[in-house]
């Protein structure tokens, strides 16, 4: 039936041998591979606390004496220099578990809790700030 609606179609796939059918599907792999990879909610989610957490820790250190001697400003205050570089690394561990992650999807589990744990590590450091500065 199939024959009578589509001829090109049966004669394509009578005509089609191994070693092209084998090219077709390494041209529909690298496809796929080239296509945008969609993030789980997880994963998402785990990025805005991350950011989040930044944004409390930030919020309360600013100009403020930092004991942090990385990220240590002027006067060894928490200024922009020190939000740049706690954003940076912040950001930059993203980015690089975003392009980790095309090659290795099944470690996105891992890598959101990880974020989290990073999320409650600056988290804690803002409230413990908070309390400082009462």
């Amino acid at each position: 039936m199939a024959s009578l609606v589509f001829p090109a179609l049966s004669s394509a796939q009578q005509a089609m041998e191994p070693q092209q059918y084998q090219n077709l599907q390494q041209q529909v792999e690298q496809l796929r591979s080239d296509a945008p990879v969609r993030r789980s909610l997880l994963w998402k989610l785990s990025a805005v606390a991350l950011a989040g957490a930044l944004a409390a820790d930030t919020a309360s250190s600013w100009g403020r004496p930092e004991l942090n001697p990385l990220v240590r400003g002027q006067a060894g205050r928490f200024d922009g220099r020190s939000f740049g570089l706690k954003a940076g690394i912040a950001g930059g561990g993203l980015l690089a578990q975003y392009l980790l992650l095309r090659k290795a999807p099944q470690a996105e589990k891992a890598a959101a809790w990880t974020n989290f744990g990073a999320a409650g590590l600056l988290g804690a450091a803002a409230i413990r700030n908070h309390q400082a500065n009462r």
